[in-house]
């Protein structure tokens, strides 16, 4: 289990028109458009969206919605690394769950962890995050501080620990 999901960060970054229960059916009504984010921890689609590419007179009235992958490789991807610079950042490892194995994620790092993707990838509100002010004569830029390369906005609910030598 990764530190975060591909649906809460697609909820963060506003990815979808619409979240949902399971994915869509050729009975989901929906618009031409519709962007539809499976938001059920419980599916076997959990996270994916659907765009409705068509709909078609009946009777009776059905809809196609046609997978949406164009973000998914590039989310999984900046997941894969906001863990490790959430690591990295933190200064020790996550404590393991109960079976031993799995890592047992501090209260929150969800979140942060999707917002780190979000950033990593300028999704909405993210992109240009962690800038105070820009002028255009001479290209001046003051940018927020930061750590590992992250707004401190962000990365600032981050428990940092140093290891004991």
């Amino acid at each position: 289990m990764a530190i975060t999901t591909l649906a809460y960060v697609k909820i963060l970054a506003d990815l979808y028109t619409r979240a949902e229960t399971g994915a869509p059916t050729t009975a989901s009504v929906g618009a031409i458009g519709d962007i539809w984010l499976d938001n059920s921890s419980a599916s076997a689609t959990y996270g994916k969206t659907y765009e409705c590419t068509a709909i078609n007179d009946g009777p009776p009235v059905t809809y196609t919605w046609t997978l949406l992958t164009r973000d998914d490789a590039k989310i999984e991807i900046a997941i894969d690394r906001a863990e490790k610079d959430y690591l990295s950042i933190r200064g020790i490892d996550f404590e393991t769950a109960d079976d031993g194995v799995s890592p047992d994620y501090p209260d929150g790092a969800d979140y942060t962890a999707a917002e780190m993707v979000c950033y990593l990838n300028s999704y909405g509100t993210y992109q240009g995050r962690g800038e105070k002010s820009e002028s255009m004569g001479d290209r001046n830029a003051e940018h927020d501080d930061k750590l590992r390369g992250y707004p401190l906005s962000i990365v600032g609910t981050i428990e940092r620990y140093q290891r004991a030598q």
